[in-house]
């Protein structure tokens, strides 16, 4: 408890009292009169541009989240060509537009020329894919960074195509090599490397 003069008769009170025990002076009213800047409400302009805002930025996110929903990702066309030569467990040479191209096996990882295993891989596809027609299809990224095309590979069989990807996975010569989130068949070639 503090004490404060009384502004009417300058005598010492408490400063809890409502009025002066000499002169009677109300105090409490005075001091009631001062705004609580506490408590005080921001002003309704600020509110209402924060809802507005808000609203704003969520119809935007549907937006953006619906457009994606229900459309199908264009890749371009397939394509067939003679696989004319196998270089290793998962790269071949394809005769594309009358010129040899060399197709990268998206999702696969083969071990490299020294290492072990790379001749089982290599020779696995030599026996799937040398000298046969196959059909190449694509995703997003048409090459990588060797130039090399990016492409799962395909091969008419009795009975139903068979995905080259997948048999190098499910054979044991390869590794999945998911390092693109965004592969079409990524979800079947991690199944058939589980399997």
């Amino acid at each position: 408890m503090a004490l404060i003069k009384c502004p009417e008769c300058g005598k010492e009170i408490s400063s809890k009292a409502v009025a002066c025990p000499s002169c009677g002076n109300p105090i409490a009213s005075k001091r009631q009169a001062q705004p609580n800047t506490i408590w005080t409400t921001p002003s309704t302009s600020f509110g209402c541009l924060t809802v507005i805002g808000i609203i704003i930025i969520l119809i935007m996110l549907i937006m953006i989240v619906s457009v994606g929903e229900g459309a199908e990702p264009e890749y371009p066309p397939p394509v067939t060509a003679p696989c004319v030569r196998v270089i290793d467990g998962d790269t071949i040479e394809c005769v594309i537009e009358g010129k040899i191209e060399s197709v990268r096996l998206i999702g696969v990882n083969t071990p490299e020329r020294g290492e072990p295993g790379y001749e089982e891989a290599r020779d696995f596809m030599i026996v799937m894919c040398e000298g046969e027609e196959v059909r190449l299809e694509f995703d997003h990224r048409e090459r990588d960074r060797w130039g090399r095309i990016l492409g799962y590979v395909f091969l008419k069989r009795r009975g139903g195509d068979t995905f080259v990807n997948g048999e190098l996975l499910r054979s044991g010569n390869a590794l999945f090599y998911g390092y693109f989130s965004t592969n079409r068949y990524n979800e079947v070639l991690l199944a058939d490397f589980c399997e």
